[in-house]
C-alpha cells in the first residue's frame, strides 16, 4: 500500500511540475502572414458627440462599418511584412441635431452616388476606393504606410487645399489600433507593456497618450489580452490646417480586449470604448470663447471568413 502511495504521490508531483513549467515558460507573440492568403477583417464604429459654444447645443452621432481586405505580398527582408490593405465596402451614417434642425447623410461604396460638391461625400469616395500597403515587423509595429498621401493628393475643397497630412494621420492612427504591437519578449499571464497612442478626433485635431496592455492568459484556443488609457490636464492639439488650440482635457479614457490566435499569428477580434471630455479654446476676436465637448468611440473589429459584408446596424439604423 504504502508503494502505491508513493507512486501516486510522485505521478501527482511530475503534473503539478509540468504544469508549473508551462506556466512559468511564457510565450512570445508574433504576427503571421503567408504570401497571396488574404484575411478579411470588419470594422464598426460608433461616435457620438456632444458640443456647447455660447448656450448652444449640438449633437452628432456618425457610424461607420468597413470591410477590408489584407494580402501579404512578396517582402524583402525576413524581419518585415509587406501587407495590402484594400477597402472592400464602406458604410457611412451621420446625423446631426442642429439649433436649426436637423441633418442626416449617408454613403455607401457599393451604390452609385455623386457628390454634388459635398466635401464629405468626396472624402468618403476617395476613402471607399484605397490600397495601402503596409511595412510591419513580427512583433506588429508599423514601419511604413504607402498609398496615404496619394489618396488625397489633387482634392481641394472650399476654402483651400484638402489637410492631406491630418487625414493621412488618422488612418494611421486607426491602423496602429487594428495592428497591436507587441513587444520582443516573453509574456506571461498579467504581464504589461506600453506603447504611444495617437489618437485623431476629426475636425479637432490630434492627441497623444499611451496605452498600456496586459496579457489576460489563454482563454480557448486564444490568447486574451485587456487594454487601457487615461488622459487628463491640459495639452495643444495639432488642428486639420497644421495650428494649434489649446484644449483642457477634463476625462479621457479608453479600455477594452482584444483576442489574438498565437497559431496563425492573427487579430480574430477587438473591442473598445474610449469616453473624453474636453474644453477648446476658441480665439473668437480679441477673446477666447469655451467649446465643450463630450465624445464617445465604440469600436468593434472581427475577422470574417469571406468578402461578403454581413448586415450591419449602421444600414438598418439600429
Amino acid at each position: 500500500m504504502s508503494g502505491q502511495f508513493r507512486l501516486r504521490g510522485l505521478l501527482a508531483l511530475s503534473v503539478w511540475t509540468l504544469w508549473l513549467a508551462i506556466g512559468l515558460a511564457g510565450e512570445r507573440f508574433q504576427y503571421g502572414f503567408e504570401k497571396g492568403q488574404a484575411i478579411h477583417y470588419q470594422t464598426k464604429q460608433i461616435m457620438k458627440t456632444s458640443m456647447a459654444l455660447q448656450g448652444q447645443q449640438i449633437n452628432m452621432t456618425v457610424q461607420t462599418e468597413e470591410l477590408t481586405q489584407w494580402t501579404p505580398q512578396e517582402s524583402t527582408s525576413q524581419n518585415t511584412f509587406v501587407v495590402e490593405v484594400k477597402s472592400l465596402r464602406l458604410r457611412f451614417i451621420q446625423e446631426m441635431n442642429l439649433p436649426f434642425g436637423k441633418q442626416r447623410q449617408e454613403f455607401d461604396s457599393t451604390k452609385a452616388q455623386k457628390s454634388g460638391g459635398n466635401p464629405l461625400i468626396q472624402v468618403l469616395q476617395r476613402l471607399a476606393k484605397r490600397t495601402l500597403v503596409l511595412h510591419l515587423t513580427p512583433q506588429g509595429k508599423i514601419t511604413k504606410v504607402e498609398g496615404l498621401k496619394e489618396l488625397f493628393q489633387e482634392m481641394k475643397l472650399p476654402g483651400g487645399q484638402f489637410p492631406v497630412a491630418q487625414m493621412a494621420e488618422g488612418i494611421k492612427d486607426q491602423l496602429g489600433q487594428m495592428v497591436v504591437a507587441f513587444p520582443d519578449k516573453e509574456l506571461n499571464p498579467g504581464d504589461t507593456w506600453e506603447v504611444p497612442l495617437k489618437m485623431t478626433l476629426p475636425g479637432i485635431g490630434r492627441m497623444e497618450t499611451r496605452m498600456r496592455y496586459r496579457y489576460e492568459g489563454p482563454q480557448d484556443s486564444l490568447a486574451r489580452f485587456t487594454f487601457t488609457t487615461s488622459l487628463e490636464g491640459k495639452l495643444n492639439l495639432k488642428t486639420p490646417l497644421g495650428g494649434q488650440v489649446a484644449a483642457t482635457v477634463k476625462t479621457t479614457r479608453s479600455q477594452g480586449e482584444f483576442f489574438f490566435d498565437p497559431q496563425k499569428g492573427q487579430m480574430v477580434r477587438l473591442s473598445s470604448q474610449t469616453d473624453l471630455q474636453f474644453t477648446l479654446h476658441l480665439q473668437v476676436g480679441q477673446a477666447q470663447q469655451p467649446l465643450e465637448q463630450q465624445v464617445s468611440i465604440e469600436v468593434e473589429l472581427k475577422q470574417v471568413p469571406g468578402p461578403n459584408l454581413e448586415e450591419s446596424s449602421a444600414s438598418s439604423g439600429n
